[in-house]
């Protein structure tokens, strides 16, 4: 036992590897060393105030940290928001008074957070590490003491296929890196070949039911759609709705684990959405406005034959739950297609297999042979999404009068988002690309955006019942675009977001966000619907003013930065941006954090640094995702992560002679060298150790 524990320490400090476990009842212990005692972690729980006012929603995000333990305490905790969310508040509550957050460029504010912990006082900083996933570190909570963080955002509604969906992401999917193409190996951290947001906030694994509840999450939303609702419900958890005419208030019916997105959806009589809305605020003498576009009813046209390459996740974080309704969704859009189409499949983990060579005609009999063989499919290994997205980008069937279409079907749990995205935008052409998120807390950013790169759309499933119904939706907007070629007009001194308009798709609004020094006048977008040159008048003198607005603008600006960095912009240019824009509006950004700090020093006492642990994500297979403690060495020998090492590759998509030959994801001679090294350092511990207490 001595020579195995030996053997196995120097790779858990060279993996920084943070090892928790978990007592009876609600508390975490957290693991200092080998040998040191367990130590309580600090508990935390999380209120969500949501006030939604036609498609414009402001949310306050309260954390509650309280230290259990004898010990100061340092508590970091990684948490998502939605995607196209703008941070523009932090505030510590200090006993009976909260202390406002500044906002400061974002190595500043780390240093002001640093010297104040230091200095014994109380401190709160905020940041982004993804434009969907935030860090809050609080500084010296003393021995029962709690501390409470609050955070702001606003965030701006789609209506989706005649439906509004409110997503409250609860929980950080581990994300999946590559191994290194130069070392072969990465190292994991926190037992998951995770990326530098999940860095320092482990996974909790036993289960919630024996032990209580896990960073539980309590939701309250006050709910004025502006109009009469149709239909108002909780797409996965269970809600009390008290109704006071067109408005709602919705809360949770009990305290529930951050281990799943909460999603509200509702539904507006059919004349009460006009097909355009305008909202405006002025801010700094300049004048902003959020346009939103519903689309014209589809032209009644035949729909184009088509070639579908389809690159399905069988990862072992799609095990359980989530392989059940990719292999569902797969098999519905498969018999959409039409024998005048063209298809492939790609199913990949950290290897991928394709059906074919190339496109295959969509006859009856071929589908039925790929539906038998997709109704097997198993999840294992890795999520190496990228060499399988630049096979199916690769594929031939650019033939002239065929519309080529891309459709990932993933829960999107990597860390390299930027890599993918750069290569849609480079290889895509005149593609379109459609994101299929699965599972009960998909990977957002990289679905909107790789959906907003390719000019298409992304949709989520978030339990097998609902599979028909994505799919439904999906396929309308794949079979037939109402507008295409957009082009917006605008009066002089305008600046329009996005730059490069996309597709008016069925059921898929168009937002578009303006600035200027006065916005007046009509803005004209014309398209063409069914082969016709049509114009859409956008009246600017009728805005609705709404607070927000302005912070809307700049947050779609920053998005707009990212995607032109995608595009090739030098990045240097792209941060002096994002930073000027962020300091302007007042937003957290991959550049600028928010810092509160006390004034009153209130302790000398060391501090133990407690990274609160995540919840596994609802759904998903710990057996599968994770490593047993005896299979560890030997995990991180290979250099992989736990849900890669779960299993080799079992899955078998070939069509005959005519499969494209895996990728292997490992060298043998450096993994094997890497291994003996380790073991050498651990043998060379162990006699060590040994000499001192002979």
């Amino acid at each position: 036992m001595r020579l195995l524990r030996a053997c196995l320490l120097p790779m858990l400090v060279f993996a920084n590897l943070t090892v928790v476990q978990s007592a009876r009842g609600t508390t975490l212990e957290l693991i200092r060393d080998v040998d040191a005692p367990p130590l309580k972690a600090l508990l935390l729980s999380t209120d969500i105030d949501v006030s939604v006012t036609g498609p414009i929603v402001r949310a306050v995000v309260t954390h509650r940290f309280r230290n259990t333990s004898a010990d100061w305490m340092e508590g970091v905790y990684v948490f998502p928001l939605p995607e196209s969310s703008a941070v523009d508040t932090l505030r510590m509550r200090v006993g009976s008074r909260f202390i406002e957050g500044e906002l400061q460029e974002r190595m500043a504010a780390q240093a002001t957070y640093e010297a104040a912990r230091a200095e014994g006082r109380r401190a709160a900083l905020l940041e982004q590490n993804r434009s969907n996933v935030f860090q809050t570190s609080v500084a010296n909570i003393g021995p029962g003491d709690v501390v409470v963080v609050q955070i702001e955002y606003q965030q701006h509604l789609e209506r989706r296929d005649g439906v509004f969906s409110l997503r409250l992401p609860l929980v950080v999917t581990p994300r999946y890196e590559p191994l290194d193409e130069v070392t072969n190996v990465r190292f994991a951290t926190n037992l998951s070949n995770v990326s530098a947001p999940d860095v320092g906030s482990p996974i909790r694994l036993d289960d919630q039911d024996s032990l209580g509840l896990h960073n539980p999450v309590e939701i309250s939303i006050d709910l004025a759609p502006g109009a009469p609702l149709v239909r108002l419900e909780s797409q996965h958890h269970e809600v009390n709705i008290r109704r006071d005419g067109n408005n709602s208030q919705v809360e949770l019916t009990d305290p529930v684990p951050a281990d799943r997105d909460f999603v509200l959806t509702w539904e507006l009589q059919a004349e009460a959405e006009p097909q355009i809305s305008v909202y405006s605020e002025t801010v700094d003498g300049y004048a902003h406005q959020l346009i939103k576009i519903t689309p014209p009813d589809a032209a009644d046209m035949p729909p184009p034959p088509r070639d579908v390459v389809f690159i399905q996740d069988v990862s072992g974080s799609m095990s359980g739950t989530s392989i059940r309704q990719a292999r569902r969704a797969l098999e519905a859009a498969l018999r959409r297609l039409r024998p005048q189409d063209r298809f492939n499949v790609i199913a990949f983990n950290d290897q991928f297999q394709s059906w074919a060579r190339n496109f295959v005609s969509a006859s009856p009999d071929e589908i039925e042979r790929i539906v038998t063989v997709v109704s097997n499919l198993e999840a294992n290994g890795g999520t190496d999404i990228l060499p399988a997205l630049e096979a199916g980008l690769a594929l031939g069937g650019n033939d002239k009068g065929r519309v080529r279409q891309i459709i990932l079907i993933t829960d999107g749990a990597v860390g390299n988002e930027n890599e993918l995205l750069e290569v849609i935008e480079q290889q895509l052409a005149t593609g379109r690309f459609f994101a299929l998120g699965i599972g009960s807390a998909p990977n957002t950013h990289l679905m909107e955006s790789a959906a907003r790169i390719g000019r298409g759309a992304a949709v989520y499933i978030g339990d097998t019942e609902q599979v028909e119904k994505a799919m439904d939706a999906l396929f309308s907007k794949l079979e037939n675009p109402v507008m295409t070629d957009l082009r917006l007009d605008l009066p002089l001194d305008i600046d329009a977001i996005p730059a490069r308009l996309p597709d008016l798709l069925s059921g898929e609004p168009l937002s578009i966000s303006l600035r200027g020094p006065n916005i007046s006048g009509t803005a004209l977008l014309s398209g063409d619907i069914g082969g016709v040159r049509r114009e859409i008048v956008i009246p600017l003198d009728t805005a609705e003013v709404r607070p927000g607005v302005a912070r809307l603008f700049a947050r779609h600006l920053i998005s707009e930065f990212e995607i032109g960095e995608i595009r090739g912009a030098e990045p240097w240019a792209v941060e002096a941006a994002i930073l000027d824009t962020s300091l302007r509006y007042g937003l957290v950004s991959r550049v600028t954090s928010l810092v509160a700090v006390d004034d009153a020093k209130i302790t000398n006492a060391p501090l133990t640094r407690a990274n609160i642990a995540r919840n596994m994500p609802a759904g998903w297979d710990p057996v599968v995702f994770m490593p047993s403690e005896h299979e560890l060495m030997h995990i991180k020998a290979r250099g992989l992560s736990g849900h890669q090492a779960a299993a080799a590759p079992s899955f078998n998509l070939t069509n005959g002679p005519t499969v494209t030959i895996p990728k292997g994801s490992l060298g043998w001679r450096r993994t094997l060298l890497l291994g003996l090294a380790l073991l050498a350092v651990g043998l060379f511990l162990f006699s060590t150790r040994r000499g001192h207490t002979a």
